[in-house]
């Protein structure tokens, strides 16, 4: 469903263009990888899923980071 992966695309954009202030006042933006798990209806349990969206998740990160991938279960 690209609903899901559309969401999540937008959640990067907008905390890529948010700014965030540390202690010592000095401004900086934050990025992050996200994996997504679609089920297809099958009989996959609920930690099947999950270990479908961590894998999406750690093929995100090395794939460049700040970036979302969909795995279907």
């Amino acid at each position: 469903d690209s609903g899901a992966v559309a969401l999540a695309e937008r959640f990067l954009e907008r905390l890529g263009s948010t700014s965030f202030s540390g202690g010592d006042e000095q401004a900086f933006h934050v990025t992050a990888s996200v994996g997504v798990a679609l089920h297809s209806g099958g009989n996959d349990s609920l930690e099947a899923i999950v270990q479908c969206a961590d894998a999406a998740l750690y093929r995100a990160k090395a794939e460049g980071r700040n970036r979302v991938v969909l795995h279907e279960t």
